[in-house]
């Protein structure tokens, strides 16, 4: 389980090997764990007002979950100047970065890793954490391969057949119904998103992008693809849930949980010396050594 440092400082505790990432809110760097040598991420978000809440949901919804394609929250650590999300490393990049310099995935592949997306989202699904943000870029892989799952800074918990407003996310991954400016259902709209990254590794390229936003839009209100189990379909009502989509067979024709020795319960987390304590902001050094 994560844990709020209250004693030792981020310098104390990691060694930084360079920086791996630029992020809206802040950067990512590569760091190991003194004590273990384990190799971790560390985000740094300047503590201001505006960007609190997002840092809060993003650090909440990750100490909820424990699922291995799910990237792993380890330590959260606060300074008076700025908050530390430590989380494990995925050393394999991003689908992004795989489709970029290698095209669309053999079908094999694409199966393995949509199965292990499915896996992940049907978790967060189950306890009613809607992810909101999926994309290639926030779909990582680890060094052997295997699907991360990470971003959940615009993350919501809601129960079944509440209706949340206004549009977030990357608007060319947005379901159609964000962009009408309709009430939407949380999980059916990550459904949607989740079918335009399967499309994108599938067969290469984006099915929506126009030439300007407004005809990308224009695109997703009029696209309907018909992909495993309807996933782009305009009507979220007529859309699959994701646990539809979990037994289609083109799923779970190569990739099932029960046969994929990677999900297995991760081991308890060692050696990463925390005080669990309320949200606060600690007194000790606000840099991390180098």
């Amino acid at each position: 389980m994560a844990c709020l440092a209250k004693k030792d400082s981020l310098g104390r505790q990691y060694k930084l090997k360079g920086d791996i990432g630029q992020g809206a809110f802040g950067c990512v760097n590569l760091a190991r764990h003194r004590f273990s040598g384990t190799r971790v991420a560390i985000k740094s978000v300047e503590n201001l007002r505006e960007r609190l809440r997002m840092i809060m949901a993003e650090i909440e919804t990750l100490q909820l979950l424990q699922h291995p394609n799910i990237i792993q929250l380890f330590q959260i650590i606060v300074t008076k100047k700025h908050t530390y999300i430590i989380t494990e490393y995925a050393s394999g990049g991003n689908l992004a970065e795989l489709v970029r310099k290698g095209g669309r995935l053999q079908e094999e592949k694409a199966q393995k890793l949509f199965g292990q997306m499915v896996s992940a989202i049907r978790y967060c699904h189950d306890r009613d954490i809607i992810h909101r943000d999926l994309k290639p870029h926030n779909i990582l892989l680890d060094s052997e391969g295997n699907i991360k799952v990470a971003d959940f800074g615009l993350a919501r918990r809601c129960r079944a057949g509440t209706m949340l407003q206004g549009r977030c996310g990357t608007k060319l991954y947005n379901a159609p119904e964000l962009i009408v400016r309709e009430g939407y259902d949380g999980k059916k709209a990550d459904v949607w998103s989740l079918g335009v990254v399967l499309y994108i590794i599938t067969i290469g390229h984006h099915p929506f992008k126009g030439s300007s936003p407004k005809e990308s839009d224009g695109n997703i209100i009029r696209g309907s693809y018909e992909l495993p189990s309807h996933m782009l379909t305009v009507v979220p009502e007529k859309r699959p849930s994701i646990e539809d989509i979990e037994q289609h067979p083109w799923v779970v024709k190569l990739w099932s949980p029960e046969g994929d020795p990677h999900l297995q319960p991760r081991p308890a987390l060692q050696n990463f010396h925390c005080h669990m304590s309320p949200w606060q902001h600690t007194e000790r050094g606000d840099a991390p050594a180098t």
